[in-house]
């Protein structure tokens, strides 16, 4: 909360308002993307390093492998 004093015509004015800034409302928006950035690519890699292990573990796609590259 922030508390400032508005003087009018003599009078002062106390307000307590919520502070929010532009930069914390900028930082979230950016922090949540990262968040599902993060965890997309952690997805990404963990469906691809499933793919690798189970074309090792595959005698037919192993020489495939080993064929094509």
């Amino acid at each position: 909360m922030c508390d400032f004093e508005v003087r009018v015509m003599g009078n002062v004015q106390r307000y307590s308002i919520q502070c929010v800034l532009i930069v914390n409302m900028f930082n979230e928006k950016v922090f949540l993307f990262l968040y599902w950035w993060i965890i997309l690519v952690g997805l990404l890699t963990l469906i691809d390093s499933l793919t690798h292990f189970i074309t090792m573990k595959m005698p037919s796609r192993r020489q495939r492998f080993v064929k094509r590259y």
